[in-house]
Formats: structure tokens, C-alpha cells, sequence
């Protein structure tokens, strides 16, 4: 294979290091000793990295001498070949470039090697294709903890300007980056809206209304403010999961969609059903996604649906359901993982993510746990009635809860107050936040905001 390794610019970069020792502090940020082609230089990188970080002074004499003490001078050329290395530096001015350069390299090289690895798989007996592209993603997506933090430094007043205009956005309403649901105000007023990398987890017990809480939520965006949303739906296919989604939007019983004739759908009813879902849901980006798929794969799905249709949030119901490929000793720890993986995902994609997790009353399960610990905003979803809960304390006013409410609490948030609820019924059969104030049962312009639907 021509054109993977550029080896008089690896001598350029060591020769920087050698003759301007603060050169180093940009180098070891771009590139490691894996990123060179040529063993020679591979060893005296390895090396000079070693003096570095023990503070020692670096030049070619030094050098050559711990190299001599360690046994690795005739490896790397002997004295001469360190000597030349110096004499052939023209500047440290290029090292940044030069860096890159390298690490493109290397990064020709892995892919031609992952590749052929892969090709000489299939082309062996009894491989198993999902097993293989499992494997393929994996591959690829390790390489991309290497790719060089590049990026100029800057400081708070190079960035102060921008920062305090994002402010006057938000102060004037023009903010486009934050997601806000209309169906739940005080969500909004909790967390600020949803932004840009924030991992937000919902946890709730066995029927307590997490995922309808997290498909209204999803609908709000995609629906009312017209923003594309990517939903995995690993516990509901997706034909349920639209018979769901359409129910919440309309107010036609669930059950009804599901099995029309046994539960008395009238034609007036379905008449009235084709007209209101097809017009609400003609705009929906909303992209359904039912298959069983590991951590890879759903990273896979949403960078592609990323590019092919730039979704701004996705929600992945829910972390129990995803198959675990690197098997651990205890549950909590394979949560651990896919918890940490989801939340670095949301960050490297600038793309929210909603993760739904099974826990019990007081939180305590091996899955809700691990989210907790990661995430932005920690959002638990009860049926008070249910779980033995006889009063309930929202906004500075206590009220006795009923059979049909749901109480949202923001356990958890990393850039504000916790503890804060709002309660939720269903009204209409549509899933939405009452006002429970002075005993006050109903929705705040509710019907006003149903026209924006």
C-alpha cells in the first residue's frame, strides 16, 4: 500500500522537540508513539515522552544517553541517526501541521488493516454477518478516540462576546438551541429546556408512565416545533409505537386503534381519526427505530440519521433492552458502560439524548443507578396512588393525589434545583401536566395550545 507513512516529516517533529523543548507541549497533544510509521522514530518519540514527563531537560546528548542506558540506541540508529535529527529541523513553527499529518497517516494505515481484517473474516468459513458488523463498528468507532483535541484554545474573554449573546437569545426568546415542550411548562421552567449534549435520564417502575412521558415529550418537539426526532424504540414496535403516538395526539383511546372492532370504534370516530392524524402528523420528522441493536449500532443509526436528517434529539427506550456485547461481572457494571458510552455520544454528537431506565420507588435498581451517576438531569416518573404516596407537595401547595395522576419529580440536575414535581393526568386521553393549585384540576391554556398541535 503507497502513500501511509510520511516519514521526513516524523524526523521533523522530533527534531522540533529536540531543538525547542516547548514545542512538546503542543506535540503530546496531537499524537502518540502508535502514530509513527518508523520504529526508529517510534522508540526515540516513546523516549523523549518518558524525559518529558519526569521534567528531565531534552537534547540530542541526553537523549542519546537514556536511550544507551536503556538499551534501545542501536534500535533507533545510534548516535548519528539522533544527531541528524537535529541538524534537519528547519523549524518548530509548522509542528501543528506537521502532527496532523502524521495522524492522517496512521489513520490510513488502521483503516487499510481494520479493513483487511475484516475482509479475511468473511472470506472464512462459518462467520456470522451481525456478528461482523457489530465487529466493523466497533473497529471503526475506537479510532475515534484518537483523533487529535485540535481545536485552538481560547480563553473566557476570546469567547466572551458569543457567550453573552447566546444570553440575549435565550432573554429574548430567540433561542433555537433549547427544546421546550408545550404539554409540559414546568419541565421547561425546571431544566432551562433541553440543550445540545445534555444526557437526560427518566426512571420509572414497571407502569408508571415513563414512556408515554418520554413519547409526549418527543412528539412536542417534532410536531409543535417542527424538529427532527429519532426514537428507539426497543421495548414497542413500531406499529404500536404509532397507534400510541397517534392516541396521545388525538385523544382517541389507545385500545380502540389497537383492536377497533372489540372496543367499539364507531366509523364517525375512525372518519374523524384519518382527517386529525393525517394532518397533525403530515410534517413529523419522527424516525422510529424497533430492531434489537447494540451500543455500536445505535451510535451507527444516529450519526446516520444525524446526517441524512439532521435530528436534534434522540430518546432510547430503554437501557435494559440493549444487548451487551462486552459482558461483565455484575449487571451494574454493564450498565455503567452503556451509560458513560450514551453520554460521551450525545457530547461528540451535540445531540441530546433521553435514556429510559426501569427503577423502583426509591431508585435503587442496578440500571437506574449507573444513569444517575452520568447524567445531566435525573427525571423520575410515579403513580403516587400506586406506590403508597399520600400526599403530594408541588410549587409550595400540598394537595391529596388521585388514582389517575402521575407525579414528575426532577430528582437531579446538574445546573440547577432538585426536587422540584409537576403532576400529570391523562385528559382526554391525551398525556399532558394539570394545574393542581386552590384544587384546580386542568390543564393551563390546554385547549388554546391544542390548536398549535
Amino acid at each position: 500500500m503507497k502513500n501511509i507513512s510520511a516519514i521526513d516529516i516524523e524526523q521533523q517533529i522530533l527534531g522540533s522537540a529536540l531543538i525547542d523543548n516547548e514545542s512538546l507541549d503542543v506535540i503530546v497533544q496531537q499524537i502518540q508513539p502508535k502514530h509513527f510509521y518508523d520504529t526508529r522514530n517510534k522508540t526515540v518519540y516513546a523516549t523523549i515522552l518518558k524525559m518529558y514527563e519526569c521534567g528531565m531537560p531534552i537534547d540530542a546528548i541526553t537523549l542519546f544517553d537514556v536511550l544507551k542506558k536503556e538499551g534501545k540506541d542501536q534500535v533507533c540508529g545510534g548516535v548519528q541517526y539522533i544527531s541528524e535529527l537535529t541538524v534537519n529541523a528547519i523549524s518548530s513553527a509548522n509542528v501543528i501541521f506537521h502532527c496532523r499529518i502524521v495522524f492522517e497517516k496512521w489513520m490510513l494505515r488502521e483503516l487499510y488493516n481494520r479493513s483487511k481484517s475484516i475482509v479475511q473474516r468473511i472470506e472464512s468459513e462459518n462467520n456470522d454477518p451481525f456478528e461482523l458488523q457489530s465487529m466493523a463498528i466497533e473497529m471503526f468507532e475506537s479510532l475515534l478516540s484518537d483523533v487529535s483535541n485540535s481545536d485552538s484554545d481560547t480563553s473566557i474573554a476570546d469567547d466572551l462576546d458569543v457567550t453573552i449573546d447566546n444570553i440575549e437569545k435565550r432573554y429574548s426568546g430567540n433561542d433555537d438551541q433549547a427544546l421546550k415542550s408545550i404539554t409540559f411548562p414546568s419541565l421547561n421552567k425546571m431544566t432551562g429546556g433541553i440543550r445540545n449534549s445534555d444526557f437526560v435520564c427518566i426512571l420509572g417502575d414497571y407502569k408508571q408512565g415513563k414512556t408515554t412521558f418520554a413519547q409526549q415529550m418527543a412528539l412536542d418537539f417534532a410536531i409543535n416545533d417542527k424538529i427532527p426526532v429519532g426514537f428507539f424504540s426497543l421495548e414497542m414496535d413500531k406499529e404500536s409505537f404509532y397507534l400510541k403516538a397517534f392516541s396521545l395526539r388525538t385523544g382517541i383511546d389507545y385500545q380502540k386503534l389497537r383492536s377497533p372492532k372489540e372496543n367499539g370504534l364507531t366509523p364517525e370516530e375512525f372518519q374523524d381519526f384519518k382527517i386529525e392524524t393525517k394532518e397533525k402528523f403530515k410534517d413529523a420528522n419522527f424516525y422510529v427505530c424497533d430492531k434489537p441493536l447494540d451500543k455500536y449500532q445505535i451510535k451507527a443509526k444516529m450519526k446516520l440519521w444525524k446526517r441524512k436528517f439532521g435530528i436534534r434529539f434522540f430518546v432510547i427506550d430503554y437501557i435494559s433492552l440493549i444487548p451487551v456485547n462486552e459482558k461483565r461481572e455484575r449487571r451494574d457494571l454493564e450498565v455503567s458502560d452503556l451509560s458513560r458510552f450514551f453520554k460521551l455520544a450525545a457530547k461528540e454528537l451535540q445531540t441530546p439524548i433521553l435514556m429510559l431506565s426501569q427503577a423502583n420507588n426509591d431508585g435503587k435498581t442496578a440500571e437506574s443507578k449507573a444513569l444517575a451517576r452520568d447524567a445531566d438531569f435525573v427525571i423520575s416518573v410515579k403513580r403516587p396512588v400506586e406506590c403508597g404516596i399520600k400526599e403530594i407537595r408541588v410549587n409550595g401547595t400540598s394537595f391529596i393525589p388521585k388514582d389517575e395522576h402521575f407525579v414528575i419529580t426532577l430528582d437531579y440536575s446538574r445546573h440547577g434545583r432538585n426536587k422540584l414535581s409537576f403532576i400529570c393526568a391523562f385528559v382526554e386521553n391525551k398525556f399532558v401536566e394539570i394545574d393542581v393549585r386552590n384544587g384546580v384540576n386542568e390543564y393551563p391554556n390546554y385547549y388554546e395550545k391544542e390548536k398549535a398541535f
